[in-house]
């Protein structure tokens, strides 16, 4: 709503001066001294400087939502008024059914357990703003822009649409079965035990884990043509599972890139479960639990041999069902 009073107010500078002064002083700042406007609202960290900007109708910041929703509704005004539509008018007819509620806190309230008690109700928010809102709940009241600022922030933007899996993904990569529906539920039982250091601990794994996870997201960044080749592959191949590969293919890739594999090894590795993946296609064999049973041989001990060899040789066990030639070739052949 504040993107559109900002659009009518710079729309009505020139024709209604008086109109444009209304908005202002009713919707959009306060006078605090004779050199200093408060906005009324206050946005969200990440869109903070961009509002203050359009209020003061100082640059605007390209990047931000509301910075492209008010010159979206620039371009609809220009629309509106060529249809013979004022500015008055129109805003006659929309302030009318504006409604505001206002909730005023004590200094011991925490607002962020607030917004979680409005929102049961409400409308359907992301795995993301639920758990942005609850990660912050956790955290000291004055530490909170500095947290958001340094970790929350270049996570979210770094990541953008995929933070939502990535959420799921980290889970699941350390073995826990995780709903893509039940990933808010299954942080909270995580979370809950926890103190404020070890949430603070959490968040900065959760940084240095969502690098690792924006570069699975491009593999134009592996250096290693190989390494890149087969994990292009299997992403590929993951999305046709009723059971996502990504988690496996983080713990592989993040060994590789903190040093804990080498390239050859993590090529083997993932040279080994492409064979055991595509075989399995023609046995018939389910693949429903792939993920979780490849993060679990992953996850073995090595011992004296080296981690892709430990892993080939703990995937190779009978009764994981890895077809060899000759079933593969008969197989095939009934297929």
């Amino acid at each position: 709503m504040c993107s559109s009073d900002l659009a009518v107010r710079d729309r009505a500078f020139e024709s209604a001066p008086a109109l444009a002064k209304r908005i202002q002083q009713s919707f959009l700042s306060e006078q605090i001294t004779d050199d200093r406007v408060q906005p009324r609202i206050q946005c969200s960290y990440q869109d903070h400087e961009a509002f203050a900007s359009l209020i003061l109708r100082q640059q605007a910041r390209p990047g931000s939502p509301v910075t492209e929703a008010y010159e979206t509704f620039l371009l609809d005004l220009s629309d509106v008024e060529a249809r013979g539509i004022s500015l008055e008018r129109l805003t006659e007819i929309v302030t009318p059914r504006l409604a505001f509620v206002s909730i005023s806190l004590d200094t011991a309230d925490n607002p962020y357990r607030v917004f979680e008690s409005l929102n049961a109700k409400g409308m359907p928010l992301t795995q993301g703003d639920l758990l942005r809102n609850y990660f912050f709940m956790r955290l000291p009241a004055e530490e909170h822009d500095s947290w958001f600022r340094s970790v929350w922030q270049p996570m979210q933007t770094r990541l953008g649409d995929a933070l939502d899996a990535f959420m799921h993904d980290y889970l699941v990569k350390d073995g826990e079965e995780v709903r893509e529906e039940e990933v808010y539920q299954t942080w909270r039982r995580r979370l809950t035990p926890m103190n404020v250091e070890d949430v603070k601990t959490v968040l900065q794994d959760l940084s240095a884990w969502s690098v690792e996870y924006d570069r699975l997201l491009h593999l134009r960044h592996e250096p290693d043509s190989d390494v890149r080749r087969r994990l292009e592959w299997l992403s590929a191949w993951s999305q046709t599972l009723k059971q996502s590969l990504m988690p496996f293919l983080l713990l592989v890739q993040t060994d590789l890139s903190r040093g804990v594999l080498n390239a050859d090894e993590a090529s083997a590795i993932l040279r080994s479960v492409q064979s055991y993946l595509a075989r399995r296609v023609f046995t018939a064999a389910s693949d429903t639990d792939d993920d979780q049973q490849l993060i679990q041989l992953y996850r073995e001990p090595a011992g004296e041999m080296s981690r892709s060899n430990a892993f080939i040789e703990t995937l190779s066990r009978p009764e994981l069902g890895w077809p060899s030639d000759d079933k593969l070739r008969q197989a095939m052949l009934n297929y």
